[in-house]
């Protein structure tokens, strides 16, 4: 079982994540450290009896706090962020100081309705979600692989897959014009490199 994961250019930690469990195994706790971050931070997480995160609440910033609800087959109901953010949705939450969504599913389980925030998700047959409702918009293949991501600004994310169904290219454009490229190579399923437009490589030894 994954317990921590550290990055380091020579003897500089990046970033360092580590996990603490319980004793079904959901992870019940992070610390992240290093200097990407600010500063020591981390996230506490509470599930009920099904197994459901029903609070995830910051180290430090209450403002970072989370908390779920759920229907009886474990459709998200509601949602919170920030202070308050506990597992029982708060009669009189204070406006400024907490973030509520409500959530309205459909007999495929598939969310149609978030009116606390004013969101209509769509979805095609196959039960994608094709429109968040909120000005972006996701098309995909006849094999259910999303193939392009497209955003009210005009900005479009392109995927090209190969034969065995793993991404081998992004492609970035803003208002039509091309604006990064990016190809992956693969030793079996694992990435090992990233060629962007300028050829310039990024790899990795192993998975990523």
């Amino acid at each position: 079982m994954l317990t921590s994961i550290e990055n380091k250019a020579g003897s500089t930690v990046i970033s360092k994540y580590d996990y603490t469990m319980n004793n079904r195994g959901q992870r019940t706790q992070v610390s992240q450290r290093g200097s990407a971050f600010n500063a020591f931070s981390g996230y506490d997480w509470l599930y009920n009896s099904r197994g459901e995160v029903v609070a995830a609440n910051h180290a430090s910033d209450k403002a970072k706090n989370r908390a779920f609800s759920y229907d009886p087959i474990g459709n998200r109901l509601w949602s919170t962020e920030g202070n308050p953010a506990t597992a029982t949705l708060p009669e009189s939450p204070d406006p400024l100081a907490a973030t509520i969504a409500e959530y309205t599913s459909n007999n495929l389980n598939q969310y149609v309705s978030v009116p606390s925030v004013d969101k209509t998700p769509s979805y095609d047959a196959d039960g994608n979600m094709t429109d968040t409702g909120s000005g972006t918009a996701y098309a995909w293949d006849a094999e259910n692989r999303l193939i392009r991501v497209t955003k009210a600004d005009g900005t479009e994310v392109r995927h090209v897959y190969d034969g065995e169904s793993r991404r081998i290219k992004r492609e970035v454009y803003k208002n039509g014009s091309l604006q990064t490229a990016t190809r992956y190579l693969y030793d079996g399923w694992n990435v090992i490199a990233e060629l962007t437009q300028s050829m310039r490589a990024n790899g990795w030894q192993g998975a990523p």
